[in-house]
């Protein structure tokens, strides 16, 4: 669990370091550096609340009502410090996504703490929608901004989790 905290905070670090700034920006990439640094600083304190309580490898049955009701909170505060953000007119479907998935998790960890855990069956469409648009947002906006791609993977990856299925290689 430390160790994913620990590449969350590590990835952060990288993205902020070696992502170009603004002024570097690609052709059809036009203000990702200025959307990139202003929606890192928006997810500083989601990411440290990941790290400090472990809800992302934890199971969701093990989790207390106190974290979940903070999860409620913090989720809230990231939506209104994403809301304070205007993004490039070619991310407006990507920071749309965040919004929604901001949203929903307010809304999720709210009916856990009244319902408890299985509560979030209710959000089972919505969850399937913002999994779906994860990847089909990203790839249609690299289509017009290719650096946004990087971005994408690197955003993804804050929350310590790997998305994906890992894929075994036989051993000869």
């Amino acid at each position: 669990m430390k160790r994913v905290a620990a590449s969350a905070a590590v990835v952060l670090a990288l993205v902020v370091l070696v992502l170009p700034s603004s002024a570097d920006d690609a052709p059809g990439c036009e203000g990702l550096g200025e959307y990139r640094e202003a929606m890192l600083e928006a997810a500083e304190p989601m990411v440290a609340f990941l790290d400090e309580t472990g809800i992302v490898s934890a199971s969701p049955l093990t989790i207390s009502s106190n974290i979940w009701l903070a999860f409620s909170e913090e989720a809230r505060a990231f939506n209104e410090r994403l809301l304070e953000i205007e993004p490039p007119e070619w991310a407006v479907e990507f920071h749309r996504l965040q919004l929604d998935t901001t949203g929903m998790q307010e809304q999720s960890a709210k009916a856990i703490v009244e319902s408890g855990p299985m509560a979030v069956l209710i959000f089972e469409e919505t969850i399937n929608d913002i999994e779906e648009r994860k990847d089909s947002v990203p790839a249609a906006i690299a289509e017009t901004c290719p650096d946004f791609a990087q971005f994408a993977a690197d955003w993804d990856a804050l929350d310590g989790e790997v998305d994906g299925t890992p894929v075994a290689t036989p051993v000869r």
